[in-house]
């Protein structure tokens, strides 16, 4: 498989009976397979939420119509997950389901182990083996450079907070082709605040997609539809961005909900169920919320394995320079000329307001650089963040807003 190896695939294996997980615990771990193990699919959607998988092994009783239930919410919730069935006495019916369901390979107990392993490694090569993503161009020189002899995985993201070579962010990379393809709803935790606004940003959107955004404490009805009022009477798609999403109450958690399904007399559902995509924007776990009671289960459902969690700055540092490099790149500041000591600042720097104090105190010393006809060096970095004392607004790039207008933000 490339040049990746066993300890490098995480499976998860869904059986209730203890021996036999014990089994199947003995022979991937021995091949060197990272394994967890669920009693049931009701854990596994749960545990499937919060973790990439690469394959699920899932083991289903005959004529069990609650476990064919769940299989077939899983089947919708995660489409993309590679799922091998192994069950007692297949019948043609029982093929002509799975099949539909899309199962990937459905094998009679008591499996061969031959077999099994084989199922598993002809999976895994057909997905290493797919078509990557290519680094984008670069537009500065000095970020050509970095990047070039940076260790990292091949990405498709633009954004800035995607940069690096750190395990935090090859996790990142790698997932945010799923985060560009959501059909619904996503998950995108971290302290990233109202940064968060410059991911949606990068996101690939159908043409003519109206973007807009809300912090969560202000959504209600007359607020949302406020916000979709461009895409009222015309078939416009919708990204919603919803900031601070862990202040989603349960009124707001339905309203959110009300988006997706289609139910006679709801003002929402009627206008736009089909056609709205959110991307719920926390500091905090909604996962974990979800797990103390606090959030909607069957919200997050939508969600599917589409949660990607950005780490603070201060567990990436060796991230910071090429993020720095690639805010330049992009936000005018290209061919400012940047002083070899400037790196060694940035990467020092405490950054208490994390990535969007970062963004903004990088693109003003840019700025100042260009104004003055100067380098970028530690003394225009430390002007720019006393400067900019408002970092915790979105005033940090050149396509949000110029000024904190209040709760909402419309780009049409």
């Amino acid at each position: 498989m490339s040049t990746l190896t066993h300890s490098d695939y995480h499976l998860l294996v869904v059986e209730q009976t203890p021996e036999a997980e014990s089994a199947l615990l003995t022979l991937l771990t021995t091949i060197g397979y990272r394994l967890t193990c669920m009693p049931s699919m009701v854990a596994a959607a749960g545990f499937l939420r919060r973790e990439h998988v690469d394959v699920a092994l899932i083991h289903m009783t005959p004529n069990d119509t609650i476990e064919q239930g769940l299989l077939v919410m899983t089947r919708s919730f995660f489409k993309d997950l590679p799922v091998v069935i192994y069950t007692e006495t297949i019948t043609k019916k029982m093929c002509e389901e799975y099949i539909r369901l899309g199962v990937i390979k459905l094998l009679e107990k008591p499996v061969d182990p031959r077999a099994l392993l084989a199922c598993i490694e002809s999976i895994l090569r057909a997905q290493n083996t797919d078509e990557q993503p290519q680094p984008t161009e670069p537009a500065a020189a000095l970020l050509a450079q970095s990047q070039a002899t940076a260790d990292r995985e091949p990405k498709s993201a633009q954004a800035p907070i995607w940069q690096g070579s750190s395990v935090h962010a090859k996790q990142l990379n790698t997932a945010f082709a799923r985060l560009n393809q959501f059909n619904a709803l996503a998950l995108l935790e971290g302290p990233l605040g109202l940064g968060a606004l410059d991911m949606a940003l990068e996101l690939e959107r159908p043409e003519n997609c109206l973007l807009v955004s809300c912090l969560a404490e202000w959504l209600d009805q007359s607020v949302l539809m406020e916000l979709l009022a461009p895409a009222q009477g015309n078939d416009r798609p919708v990204l919603l961005v919803i900031l601070a999403s862990e202040n989603l109450d349960t009124p707001k958690q339905a309203l959110v909900e009300s988006l997706f399904n289609q139910q006679p007399g709801g003002v929402l559902s009627e206008q736009f169920a089909g056609r709205v995509r959110v991307l719920l924007c926390g500091a905090d776990s909604l996962c974990a919320r979800a797990e103390q009671g606090h959030f909607s289960e069957r919200l997050l459902m939508r969600a599917g394995i589409m949660t990607q969690q950005v780490r603070p700055l201060t567990e990436r540092r060796e991230d910071l320079w090429l993020m720095a490099l690639a805010i330049w790149s992009r936000t005018g500041c290209a061919q400012a000329q940047v002083h070899s000591t400037s790196k060694a600042w940035v990467v020092a720097q405490a950054w208490p307001g994390d990535y969007a104090q970062f963004h903004r105190t990088i693109e003003l010393a840019g700025q100042l650089a260009l104004q003055t006809q100067s380098m970028v060096t530690p003394r225009e970095l430390a002007q720019a963040a006393k400067l900019e004392t408002t970092w915790d607004k979105p005033l940090y790039h050149e396509k949000l807003m110029t000024q904190y207008a209040g709760p909402l933000v419309v780009w049409d």
